[in-house]
């Protein structure tokens, strides 16, 4: 018997010990998944892709037909690339990073075309996000259509490749580097569309309908410093209680999602329901609202927000920053962390602002 692994054709543990430490050969695709600060489900959702693990089940397999009417058997291949959908959805994607959209026989073919020619970059800008969600996009409007019989047209996954994209760059602001120094690219992801209908218009805090308390809050982020105001009003906008709070997080997010979670506490400490909640993050409202991704290091505080919306019988709305102008001042005041249970206790600006409020006093709104 000869031993392969050595020289001398004589077993020895050295060889073999050299044999099972040895590194694969790297592959530079896979390398290019793992990004920081990016959403890591998202990464390993590339990685099932690309290791062709994304259709793998346990038993005998069948082929089945692509849920679009294609036709055709249905591979990922097929799903991300081949079908009608994935097509025009990748024809919009394409025009909009300026690059003519190429042919291409696999998965890999189109993922290290897109990283390593159309637009080589360090991992982590722009291009490779928007490569990533709209995978993730294509592949989520396929699992819906299948397991929730709910058909999403092309309009509907760009708007979710929308949102993915502004909410990467409100979590982490993109950098000059990651926009390949062209700024005007993220104006396509900045706006939600419901924010673009007007240049200039008026808007005014709302009272609740009969019986309903409406509760304003938002959070403030200055040197590090994490703060939150709020202010509860009932269906005449009457003063309940105002509060003032520091958190000990780090971004501005959290300190919204910090501050509204502390009022909602409140009104159940007190009792209070039902509930109006009025916030003007529209990506919190939008995780609050709908079906929407979290974001990855947030997801503790929405769903005790939602657990205490189920308690209060609470509903969700935007409201424009001039309309929160109460909350705002609430969120900015120089005090240490307090409730305002009286509306004798509260300073004189914010009285006015709240008779100016309850007199529906409107407010200028530019974007």
């Amino acid at each position: 018997m000869i031993w392969d692994l050595s020289t001398s054709g004589c077993f020895n543990f050295k060889s073999t010990w050299d044999f099972f430490r040895r590194r694969r050969d790297e592959n530079l695709l896979y390398n290019r998944l793992w990004i920081n600060n990016f959403p890591r489900k998202i990464s390993f959702f590339v990685w099932q892709l690309i290791s062709n693990l994304l259709l793998k089940t346990k038993g005998l397999q069948l082929a089945s037909k692509c849920l679009r009417g294609c036709l055709s058997e249905e591979s990922a291949f097929h799903i991300f690339w081949e079908c009608t959908l994935a097509n025009s959805i990748w024809d919009i994607v394409f025009q909009l990073i300026g690059c003519q959209k190429i042919s291409c026989n696999s998965i890999e073919d189109l993922l290290t075309f897109w990283l390593n020619k159309a637009h080589h970059s360090k991992s982590g800008c722009i291009y490779s996000h928007l490569l990533f969600f709209t995978c993730w996009s294509i592949w989520k409007a396929r699992n819906n259509l299948r397991f929730r019989n709910d058909w999403e047209e092309v309009n509907k996954i760009l708007s979710n490749i929308n949102h993915l994209t502004f909410l990467q760059n409100a979590t982490f602001p993109y950098q000059a580097w990651q926009l390949h120094n062209n700024p005007d690219l993220i104006m396509h992801f900045k706006v939600p569309p419901m924010m673009t209908q007007a240049s200039s218009f008026l808007v005014s805090w709302t009272k609740p309908e009969f019986g309903r308390i409406k509760l304003n809050t938002v959070g403030f982020f200055v040197d590090g410093r994490a703060f939150g105001g709020g202010i509860a009003r009932d269906h005449d906008g009457n003063f309940i209680f105002a509060f003032h709070y520091e958190f000990g997080v780090n971004d501005p997010l959290s300190a919204d999602l910090y501050a509204c979670l502390f009022g909602l506490n409140r009104c159940l400490t007190k009792g209070l329901t039902p509930i109006h909640i009025e916030l003007q993050n529209y990506t919190i409202v939008n995780w609050l609202s709908h079906n929407r991704d979290i974001g990855w290091n947030f997801i503790n505080p929405i769903l005790k927000i939602r657990n205490l919306i189920g308690q209060l019988n609470a509903n969700i709305s935007f409201v424009w920053k001039e309309a929160n102008g109460v909350a705002v001042f609430f969120s900015k005041i120089k005090c240490t962390s307090q409730v305002f249970d009286n509306v004798e206790d509260i300073p004189e600006e914010a009285t006015i602002l709240i008779s100016e409020d309850m007199a529906g006093k409107r407010y200028g709104r530019r974007i």
